[in-house]
């Protein structure tokens, strides 16, 4: 469980397309994300593997987010601190259910000292 949680309160428009879940629709999308209740989950497109269990609970303004359950299983989800995760977790809903960004919340196009492509958290 993540000790802090994004502060951000969703208004009611964003929280109908919240409700609408992603699904993703290539390689270049790597995230599942639906919603059952007041829950959202969201899992790696490639492997299935859940990754966050987020509750959100309604508040005078509209929705905020109240908890967040991490899958922190080494290797396969190298994880940050729980601030970077916080963040990476609001630009996934950000990203992916509202598309305020075409995939802005990654960079894309960073080239390492070895030639890699690497794929890194914008912002």
């Amino acid at each position: 469980m993540l000790s802090e949680v994004p502060r951000r309160v969703w208004t009611d428009e964003e929280w109908e397309r919240i409700q609408l879940g992603f699904r993703a629709r290539g390689m270049d999308d790597r995230w599942h994300l639906f919603l059952e209740g007041d829950r959202l989950f969201l899992h790696r497109s490639w492997l299935g593997d859940g990754r966050y269990e987020v509750t959100f609970t309604e508040v005078a303004d509209g929705r905020r987010i109240t908890e967040v359950i991490v899958e922190g299983a080494e290797p396969r989800f190298p994880g940050g601190s729980d601030h970077e995760l916080c963040a990476l977790l609001e630009r996934l809903i950000d990203g992916q259910l509202l598309r305020e960004q075409e995939y802005g919340w990654w960079s894309a196009g960073r080239v390492g000292d070895d030639g890699r492509r690497r794929m890194a958290l914008s912002g």
